[in-house]
């Protein structure tokens, strides 16, 4: 199993960045795997509940189609019920568990020109350079208006 991909599969899941289609990928290498660590395994339960949800709305939206009307079971109801329970019991058990990271300092983020920079010493780089501008036109500006005061006495004299 390419350990690396379900990661990085797993990472932007949880960001909320992949397309279906890497959610299915993600759903079929998880589901497949004889083992998991303990981060894995409840991402897993999850996309197997969401799974599952989404076949019984399927079989009820078919089932809904058909030309004569047919009861939904008890049966039925209870399974969609005790579905909706698994995912909001993992989701809240995903939200009050701390994740174990590797990172030991905060990782500082920020957007230049439309790209996200998650290195410090460039993001340092680019405040220097802003700030040094906004300095240079605060000076330009204090040089303007410090000539029209000038000439404005000069012109009262």
């Amino acid at each position: 199993m390419d350990w690396e991909r379900v990661k990085i599969l797993h990472d932007r899941y949880l960001k909320a960045e992949t397309s279906l289609d890497e959610e299915r990928e993600l759903y079929t290498l998880l589901s497949t795997a004889e083992s998991l660590p303990r981060e894995l395994q409840a991402t897993k339960t999850m996309l197997e509940a969401l799974h599952s949800i989404a076949q019984d709305r399927c079989d009820l939206t078919i089932r809904h189609q058909e030309p004569r009307r047919r009861s939904i079971s008890l049966r039925r109801i209870a399974s969609i019920a005790a579905s909706v329970v698994v995912v909001a019991g993992i989701t809240l058990a995903m939200l009050l568990t701390p994740i174990e990271s590797e990172v030991t300092e905060p990782m500082i983020v920020c957007h230049i020109n439309g790209t996200m920079v998650d290195d410090q010493l460039i993001a340092q780089a680019e405040v220097q350079r802003i700030l040094g501008g906004v300095s240079k036109n605060m000076h330009t500006a204090k040089e303007r208006i410090d000539n029209i005061t000038r000439i404005t006495s000069n012109k009262q004299l």
